[in-house]
């Protein structure tokens, strides 16, 4: 939208302007009290009729009354508007007293708006159709679920404490790269291959050793029972005999010791196999 002409004849201290045909560009320029204020005053009035009675635009209410005149303008398809009689910029644009505020800059306090973020975030949701405030606060709801600080840090909140624990975490990372650095260096890995094949041939030995005493106690079990039965065998021979000598006598009170002490061996011999 551009203002293509305007008139003002009747307004506080403002002389009659006549008709003023604008430019693309234009300049207002005087001494103080020459009435270039009060003409832009008049001018946001015209535009905006009795929107500018509101509270939005009290920097603009200099003169009490409403002025005399009118004003031009045209949209980008050069159609014309002649305010007020085809009535105010909000018939003509969409746009509310709000957002008109801050077009015009009267004085340096225009520069401020009032409730600044939600101003810029209904014209952002507006131009854009974002659902703004709707996802600001699903981005709050996640921040509060996660713990998070609105810079993206983890809080220690509670008992989970997620600030500290990535803290040691990251402290725990420098560690353990420290820690694998001094290892290669010292070519750490290389030995502890060496302990693993160590270790794995103790085991085989062990095996091994178990095995064998495990054979040798066998062993010895079967020679064991193997001598008894002959024991025996020559003692039911002996009782067969009628005629017993001295010496047959004392072979046989040997051969009853060898059966008590292979009888006993053999028990022993018995119970380590078990």
């Amino acid at each position: 939208m551009r203002i293509r002409e305007y008139g003002i004849r009747r307004y506080g201290p403002l002389h009659d302007t006549g008709k003023v045909i604008l430019s693309d560009f234009n300049l207002i320029y005087g001494n103080n009290e020459d009435g270039k204020t009060i003409t832009i005053d008049a001018l946001v009035k015209v535009l905006l009729g009795k929107a500018s009675k509101e509270r939005d635009f009290t920097a603009i209410q200099r003169v009490d009354e409403l002025p005399e005149g009118y004003i031009v303008i045209a949209d980008r398809d050069r159609r014309e508007y002649k305010l007020p009689e085809d009535g105010t910029l909000f018939s003509i644009v969409d746009l509310s007293p709000g957002e008109c505020s801050n077009i015009f800059i009267i004085r340096n306090s225009h520069l401020s708006i009032a409730n600044e973020q939600a101003f810029y975030t209904g014209v952002t949701e507006r131009l854009t159709g974002l659902r703004t405030r709707y996802i600001d606060s699903v981005i709050r709801s996640l921040r509060a679920i996660a713990n998070i600080t609105a810079t993206g840090i983890f809080r220690d909140v509670g008992d989970e404490r997620l600030k500290w624990r990535i803290e040691e975490a990251g402290r725990l990372i420098e560690a353990i790269r420290e820690l694998t650095a001094e290892c290669k260096s010292q070519d750490l890995d290389r030995v502890e291959k060496r302990i693993v094949a160590i270790t794995d041939r103790l085991k085989a030995v062990a095996t091994r050793v178990e095995s064998l005493s495990e054979a040798r106690l066998r062993r010895r079990y079967e020679k064991g029972t193997e001598t008894l039965e002959k024991l025996i065998d020559a003692r039911e021979a002996a009782a067969a005999v009628d005629d017993v000598t001295e010496g047959d006598l004392e072979r046989w009170r040997d051969n009853e010791r060898d059966i008590e002490r292979l009888t006993a061996d053999r028990g022993e011999s018995l119970q380590a196999l078990e």
